[in-house]
Parts: C-alpha cells; structure tokens; sequence
C-alpha cells in the first residue's frame, strides 16, 4: 500500500510540475511579447 501511495504521490507531483512548468513559460512569454501561440497551447495542454 506504501509503494503504491508513494507512486502516485510522485505521479500527481509530476503533473503539478509540468503545470508549473508550462504556465511560466506561457506567462513569460506574454509579458516578453512573444507571439508565438505554441506557449498558450502547452500552458493549455492543447498542443
């Protein structure tokens, strides 16, 4: 039962970063002007 808490634990920790991850990205990309929209897509997860 451990094991399997501790998998998902790092599971759910894992999508948490890649969320983070991804929304900096895109909000840098907005305030530095960067028009490339694949940043919203991959904030988004619509890429």
């Amino acid at each position: 039962l451990d094991a399997a808490l501790d998998r998902n634990v790092d599971r759910a920790a894992e999508v948490i970063r890649r969320h983070i991850e991804h929304t900096t990205n895109a909000v840098v990309g907005a305030l530095a002007g960067d028009p490339d929209a694949r940043l919203w897509e991959q904030a988004t997860g619509t890429d």
